[in-house]
């Protein structure tokens, strides 16, 4: 079971972060109305789109959002998921001051965090109510032939033993 956990949540991982970086190039895109650059603009913005997603990716998992315990959303929740967006937006604000090279751009920063937090929001919002919504999935072990194995298998509800 931990295994297909592990799984599921290395899924969503790579998923989101793909997702966050196809939000910046969008932003990017809207930003300058689908002027393309020249090829080497085009790989200094997918890099400073990967940085960005990693750092989003590093604020979730410290205010552990993918603690996938099975519950609804709650306010707890919800924020966490606002302090991992404010600890993201601090954290890139922070590098884009330390290092000029990586910025993206006033007017598609602000975009890109609009559409991020947007997907953020919406993603992790589905994301739970899909992992409750789903059947528990439970695996049974039946040894022997006996007639109490038997029932069990054909009987799943009925657990209690014939004398």
């Amino acid at each position: 079971m931990w295994r297909y956990l592990a799984l599921r949540k290395l899924g969503a991982v790579f998923v989101e972060t793909i997702l966050l970086v196809v939000c910046v190039l969008v932003a990017h895109y809207i930003r300058f109305h689908g002027y393309t650059p020249v090829l080497a603009d085009r790989n200094q913005i997918l890099l400073r789109a990967i940085v960005m997603a990693i750092v989003f990716q590093l604020s979730l998992h410290l205010n552990d959002i993918y603690g996938f315990s099975g519950t609804r959303p709650s306010r707890e929740y919800a924020g966490r998921l606002c302090q991992a967006l404010a600890m993201a937006t601090a954290i890139l604000c922070v590098i884009y001051f330390l290092s000029p090279a990586l910025t993206i751009g006033r007017g598609v920063f602000i975009i890109a965090m609009l559409l991020s937090s947007g997907f953020l929001i919406l993603w992790h919002m589905l994301l739970r109510f899909y992992l409750v919504s789903r059947p528990p999935h439970t695996n049974l072990l039946v040894l022997g032939t006996l007639p109490i194995p038997t029932c069990w298998c054909s009987e799943p509800g009925n657990l209690r033993a014939r004398p």
